[in-house]
């Protein structure tokens, strides 16, 4: 039996199963000398941020928020601390990308700007399983990673068409020209991802020129 195997199948199946429709790296402005106890908290922070734009500081408080798997990574070289995940955005999810990135791009000193993290749609959900979970093979599944995720309880299910109080949060906290700025690093992280994609299957795109 090859634990390390069915470990990395195990969480690949569940990420891919997960009726996610984002996934995401954030990134910090140096991931290899960044202090590894507040890189933990400025990702559990940014996370209940998430939480409280979307669903209200009195929801988000009482447990609910995005349903996400979180998978901390240190990268090739085993010291450039990130974190990947898969999300179901609770409004569309073009809007969630943006504002996901927005919000952690101008968290602290210490987090990445916006073209340096890479939050997109998923594009193909076997795909994006097998990449944000492939450290796991390793074993290296993280207690910190597992701090950042979150699946809510019972029959909960939130609105994915949004609402005006969600509507507000954004606004309260981001500007217009900042989601723009948000929204135009995705074009871009989108293209490049389908040609990518394309790539890997062999197709040529307008995007690969």
């Amino acid at each position: 039996m090859n634990w390390s195997k069915i470990t990395k199948r195990a969480w690949e199946q569940e990420v891919a199963n997960g009726n996610f429709d984002v996934t995401g790296t954030l990134k910090f402005q140096n991931g290899r000398k960044i202090d590894r106890t507040k890189a933990e908290k400025l990702l559990a922070a940014y996370w209940h941020r998430i939480d409280k734009i979307f669903f209200g500081r009195h929801t988000a408080d009482h447990g609910i928020g995005v349903n996400r798997w979180c998978f901390i990574e240190l990268g090739k070289c085993g010291e450039n601390l990130h974190l990947h995940f898969a999300a179901k955005s609770p409004c569309d999810p073009i809007l969630f990308c943006c504002v996901a990135n927005a919000i952690w791009s101008d968290f602290n000193p210490d987090t990445a700007p916006l073209a340096k993290n890479w939050i997109t749609p998923i594009h193909d959900q076997g795909r994006t399983a097998a990449y944000i979970t492939k450290e796991t093979r390793h074993l290296r599944y993280d207690v910190a990673g597992l701090k950042c995720a979150h699946n809510n309880q019972g029959n909960y299910q939130y609105d994915i068409q949004g609402n005006s109080g969600q509507r507000t949060r954004i606004l309260n906290r981001l500007t217009i020209e900042k989601l723009e700025q948000a929204h135009h690093e995705l074009e871009k992280q989108i293209k490049l991802t389908q040609a990518s994609i394309n790539r890997h299957n062999g197709q040529s795109s307008s995007a690969d020129v």
